[in-house]
Formats: structure tokens, sequence, C-alpha cells
């Protein structure tokens, strides 16, 4: 591998190959050579020149600045150092990429080209093709000459180009452009700034953001496919991109069209509209203070993304539309819409056909008032145009119709329609379609609850679900007609007497009432008296002193109230109370109010299961479960074979029968148990095995402890066997947490 140096030359030298490794001089020390068998030529520290069209010979400039004509199918080894020189390639070949050290690249040729720069500040000039130019890194002039010319970075990482004002980052960072119509982004995410030029912009790969949040006009954006669009007015007037999953808007109004894809679209200030059809995805973002945004469609189901305002449907078909947590006007189409307003005070829509407004989606009850026009939670400060049918939460919602025919659906919850504030008593038959009255042309689904006037109204319930009437004042006619129906007294002013069994109610709002076919009763906040009949009631104190008797029949009996009554905004009682409740025959539930010092539980015939804080419970006759879940309750069995669930420190009493005590306290509880019959049995749930029994024996009886806890002291938990050593000891077995079992001496 021979070496020809013309390196001492004292003029620079121009070499041009005749063949792959001969050719001929001029100039300096160089004019008149013919060489032969030379594969690397050096020249001068002078400006020379070196022609090839073939072969590979490796040309060393040396300092100066050095032209390469590199022709034809010769390879380009081009060897250039630091400091030496503006050096220059001059090609006519399809596709060059500089040497390191050689800053500019000039095509020469027709057709395309492919220039690629070095990581020196190149100056790179296409010819009249369609050409590529990938400057790399360093501040590169890129010149593209005629045709459709092609500035690219895909051989960089992100860049950041900004065509407005020309300041760049990345690969891209003090480059200058020049006859260039399209721009090329990296594989990485890319952000362009759009010029007022006509441009024609390549995202190329990764997730890239095209802007024109510089334009000093609105901007209109057509999306043609996935990732690809034109664009007019403002700085997108005439551009044509590809390959951007992101846009940005400007400052000002600014329209963006889709029918496909899942590009992101931004705003901006301004008041934009978003026009998102087909098979989009609507992913619009815009940000607090952003204008006053519109999304059209015409998809059958679209929600708004936050600060976006307006939402129009321009399809055909029924519609879905849902709202977001700003203020928002959601305009339907023609078909039956369902419309979601969500927070915020909304204008909701409906247009043709039979549209709905809905509160699924709401977190908390609502109450809706279509009299007055004033709503609470989510709905508060909404209007309605074209709306036929209002749907409520999924919690324990209000209605207040108007005169018109109302469509109201409640929903799940226990929910209310109210006619308190009509002036006269209204009659509903929910037996039958509603045409007269105040309510006529109305329909109800899923309301639990009806609340009548002042006056006196007549109610008369559906043969297949279970209503609740509260009647109000005046004399009341409420008639159940099918199974599972109440009538309520919870705003009465007085306390009632409502007697199932004889058909008799008295007092308070109750009196003149006339009942039919009601199995459930609520009493009033005073001290009631509640009497059921042969069927199964559900009977509710209220608060107040209340004497409770469930009579024949599986009952639900309750001292306070237990029933979701949230929407009649009542305020809860705080005081105790001291109710009386008397099971009856049947198989009842009773269960004392929360605060119950005073009241007392009878669960007469049959097995019932009686649940008291810190009041006391009768079982009665059969096999009865009794819980305390208080302090100082006493539970009671009588006969049968009762279970006694002791949750914190009260006194059992077993009778005959055998008798189950569960003890989950952790404070002191007491058990006698009388009966002669049956195997009766204790459970110690804080006590793990027989190895941690401790018993200790007084004259008022035994004992049971964890023995940790009576080592260190600690006697205020375990169990008191009163009486256990005079006659009381008919406690068959004692089992620990793990199943250990053992017996105590009498």
């Amino acid at each position: 591998t021979d070496m020809l140096s013309y390196s001492q030359s004292e003029q620079g030298v121009n070499i041009t190959m005749t063949s792959a490794t001969a050719g001929t001089g001029l100039g300096g020390d160089a004019q008149g050579d013919t060489f032969t068998g030379f594969e690397r030529i050096t020249g001068s520290n002078y400006d020379d020149v070196f022609t090839t069209a073939v072969g590979t010979n490796e040309f060393y400039g040396g300092a100066g600045n050095d032209v390469y004509v590199i022709n034809g199918t010769a390879s380009q080894f081009v060897r250039e150092f630091a400091g030496g020189g503006d050096d220059e390639v001059r090609t006519n070949q399809a596709s060059v990429t500089l040497a390191t050290e050689v800053e500019r690249l000039t095509f020469t040729g027709t057709g395309n080209f492919r220039g690629n720069g070095n990581a020196s500040d190149n100056i790179i000039t296409a010819g009249a093709g369609n050409d590529i130019l990938i400057g790399g890194n360093g501040a590169d002039q890129l010149i593209g000459g005629a045709g459709i010319d092609t500035v690219s970075y895909e051989d960089a990482s992100s860049v950041t180009l900004n065509l407005k004002t020309g300041v760049h980052t990345g690969f891209a960072a003090g480059d200058t452009f020049s006859g260039i119509e399209t721009f090329r982004g990296s594989a990485i995410d890319d952000t362009f700034y759009a010029s007022a030029d006509a441009d024609s912009l390549d995202g190329y790969s990764g997730t890239d953001m095209l802007s024109y949040s510089q334009s000093e006009q609105g901007i209109n954006i057509t999306m043609t496919s996935a990732t690809a669009g034109t664009g007019s007015g403002g700085d997108a007037q005439g551009d044509i991109f590809t390959a951007f999953e992101r846009i940005t808007g400007s400052n000002y109004d600014d329209v963006f069209t889709t029918a496909l894809g899942t590009t992101e679209f931004y705003g901006g200030n301004g008041n934009d509209v978003y026009i998102i059809n087909g098979t989009a995805s609507q992913f619009v973002r815009e940000f607090a203070g952003g204008g006053d945004d519109e999304v059209r469609t015409n998809q059958a189901s679209v929600t708004l993304t936050s600060e976006v305002e307006r939402l129009t449907f321009t399809g055909t078909g029924n519609f879905v539309g849902r709202g977001n947590a700003s203020d928002n006007v959601i305009i339907g189409g023609a078909g039956n819409d369902t419309l979601f307003g969500g927070a915020g005070a909304d204008q909701l829509i409906g247009g043709a056909g039979t549209d709905t407004v809905s509160y699924a989606d709401s977190g908390a009850s609502v109450t809706i008032n279509t009299q007055t026009g004033i709503h609470t939670g989510i709905a508060a400060g909404d209007t309605y145009s074209s709306i036929e049918a209002i749907t409520g939460s999924n919690y324990s919602d209000v209605f207040v119709g108007d005169a018109g025919a109302n469509i109201f659906n409640g929903g799940t919850g226990l929910d209310l329609l109210s006619f308190a504030s009509e002036s006269s008593g209204i009659t509903l038959d929910l037996s039958a379609p509603l045409v007269t009255g105040v309510a006529a042309g109305d329909s109800y689904t899923s309301i639990e609850i009806f609340q009548g006037t002042a006056q006196a109204d007549a109610f008369t319930g559906s043969t297949g679900a279970a209503e609740n009437f509260i009647g109000g004042a005046g004399a009341d006619t409420l008639n159940g007609l099918g199974r599972g129906d109440g009538a309520w007294y919870l705003t009465s002013n007085d306390a009632v007497q409502v007697d199932l069994l004889a058909g008799t109610a008295s007092g308070g709002d109750a009196q003149g009432d006339v009942l039919a076919n009601i199995d459930n009763l609520i009493g009033s906040q005073f001290n009631d008296t509640l009497t059921g009949n042969a069927y199964s009631n559900k009977l509710e104190g209220g608060a107040g002193n209340d004497l409770l008797y469930g009579g024949d029949g599986d009952d639900f009996i309750y001292g306070g109230t237990v029933t979701d009554i949230s929407t009649l905004a009542l305020t809860p009682s705080s005081g105790t109370q001291a109710d009386t409740l008397y099971g009856g025959n049947g198989n009842d539930t009773m269960m004392s109010s929360g605060n119950d010092a005073g009241s007392v539980l009878y669960g007469e015939a049959g097995s019932d299961t009686l649940t008291v804080s810190s009041g006391i419970a009768y079982g009665g006759d059969g096999n009865d479960i009794l819980t305390g879940t208080g302090y100082a309750y006493e539970l009671h069995g009588g006969a049968g074979f009762d279970t006694f669930n002791m949750n914190a420190s009260g006194d059992a009493y077993g009778g005959e029968g055998s008798d189950a005590y569960i003890v989950n306290s952790k404070s002191m509880v007491a058990i006698e148990d009388t009966g002669t019959t049956g195997v009766d049995t204790v459970r110690l749930k804080n006590i793990q095995s027989v190895n941690d029994v401790q018993v200790i024996k007084t004259d008022a009886g035994a004992y049971i402890f964890n023995v940790a806890d009576y080592q260190s002291g600690n006697l205020d938990s375990g169990v008191f066997l009163k009486d256990w050593y005079a006659g009381s000891n008919t406690i068959e077995t004692f089992f620990t947490n793990n199943g250990d079992s053992f017996t105590l001496p009498v």
C-alpha cells in the first residue's frame, strides 16, 4: 500500500485519478506528474483538488481548503484532520456521508441525493432533485436547491425545530435552512414549531408534537389519517404533516377535525372547536382559563375531558354525552339521548326524541325540583331544555315535579317523590296510568317513597313494587295494594298510635288516616305506639320512647330508625330511647336503638333474634339468638336452645335447654345459668388454649381469666359465673378459642 505525498509542495496541487491507482498531477510539485500503483495520495498545505471517479484511493488533504471531487463509482476515502482548512466534497453520487473534519458537501449530479454531514458545522448543498439532507451534529447550513428537498434528523436523538424563530435544540441547534420544503424529525420524541410558510412536516418515529402556539391567528387542522393531516389559517396555512401524535393550537380560536386515530389535541387559549367523528379517540387537552371550548361529534358516546365546556352531538341515532366538573353546555340530537352533566352548573339540551338527564354518575344524592328549578348535589345550577326524563343517583334522591308530564327514575337508593309544596290534597294511584291532577302524565320508576301534602291525600300503591307513603298532616287514605308497603310518620309534630291489626290510626299526622294493605310502619320523633298484624311487619319507632308490638308473623322490630331516611333531612335524635318492643308470635328480628338505656325487648313466642346495646332482651320461648353490643346490657334466654353473643361487658341469664354463651368481649361479662336440662357451653374467644386458663374461686362465684391478664393485675377482663358454688353450676363444658375443652368443679 503505497503513499504519494506532496506535503512539501509550496503550492496547491491538483490530482486527477485516471484509474483505481493511477493518475496525473498539475500545479506545485505535481505539475506534469504521472503516477501508477499508489493507493494513498497526500496533498500540500495549500488549497488542493482531488478528482476521482473510480477506485478506493485515500486522499489526505493536509492544511488548506481542499476540494474532493468524488464521482462515478469511486469510494469516498477522504482523510482530514482538525484545523485542516475548510474542505469540500463535490459529488454526483446518489448518497454520500462526509468523513470527519470535512465541512462542505455539494451535490453536482442529477436525480435525487442523500447527503449526510458529520459532527462539524457543515454546509450541505443539494441539487435539482428531491434531496434528503442530514446535517448531523454541529451548526449546519442545509441548502435544498431545486426539487422538493427534506432536512432530516432521523440519525439524531430528540430535537426541537422552531421554524418560526430559527432557534432549535438537539442536533438541530444552530442549523439554518434554505430551499427546504420538508422537515423530518428523529426516532425519539420531537417538537416542531411551525412557521408562517407552507411547511411539509414529518415527525418520523417517537411521540411527536406539532405546535402552532406562536401563530398570530387561529388555525384549522384536519387529520387525513391517524397521524397525518393538513392545515389552514394562521401559521398552518398550506401545511401538510405526517407522523405527529400531538397537535398544539394557537392562542386564538382553533378548529381540529379528525375521524380516526388517537391524536392528542392541545387547544391553547381561545375558544377552540374539536370535531371528533368516526372512530377517532377523543384526546382533547385543555387547561384552566383556556377559553370556551367545544367538542362536536357524531360518535354514539363521548365524555368531555377536563376544561372543555361544550359538547354537541351532530350524528344520528341515540347519544350518550357526559360532561365534566366545568359548567357545561351539552346538546343532544334527534335520537333518544342520555345526558350526564357531571359537576358544575350545566345546560342540558335534549333536542328531538325522548331525552334523559341522568345523575347516575353522582357520588352522592341529588335533589331535583323541576317546579322551582333549584336543585342540589351535582345537579345544583343545572337547567334543562327539551328534556323528557330525569334519572337520579345511586343514593337516596328527592324529586319534586312541576305541572308538566314528569318522567322520574330514582335509580338505586331509597328515593322520595314529594308533593309537600302543593296547596291542596292529591290523589295518586300507582296501579294505573296517571291521567288527572297534579301528577297527570307523570311516570315513576324506582321511586320508593311518596310524600303527600298537609291536606287530605289519597295514595294507592302498585301491585308489583313496595311503596312507602308519608301522608303528612290531614286525614289521609293509604292503600298499599300489594304486600311490603309502608306508612311513615317521621315528619309528624306529635306522637302517633297506629294499629295495623285493628286498622286504627290516631295522634299527630296519623289522626284520621285510613290504612289498608300496609305492613310496615315508621314512627315519629316522639313516644309512639306501633302495632303490627298477622303479616311479616317491619316496625321502626324512630326517636322517642316507643312501644312496638309485632303481633303474628316474622317481624323486624327496631326501636330507632334503621331505614335510610336521609331524603327527609331530619335531625337525628341524640338522647336515650327507652323503647319497649314485643315480638309476639313468629320468628322476629328485634333491635333497640343505639342509645337504648332503659329499652326492653320481649321476643315472646318463636325463635327470635334480639340485639341490644345497653338495654334488656328477653328471648321468651323458642331457640333465640341474643346479642349485647354496648355496656351493662342484660340478655335473658328463657326456654329453648338459646345463643348469647356477648360482644361487650354485660350479663347473660340462661334457662332451660341447651344454651351457648359466646364471649367476644375483652371486658368482664357475667353469666348465670339456672336451667337443669340440656347441655350448656361457654366459648371463651379471648383465651387461646387451656394452658391460658386461670380460675379463681370466691364466695360470689367463679372467675375465669386469661392467665396473662390475671398475672398482670388486669381483673377487668374475663368471665364471672354467678353463684357457681351456690347451685348455679349447670354449664357442662367450657371451650377456649382453639377448641380446648375443660370443666369447672362444683
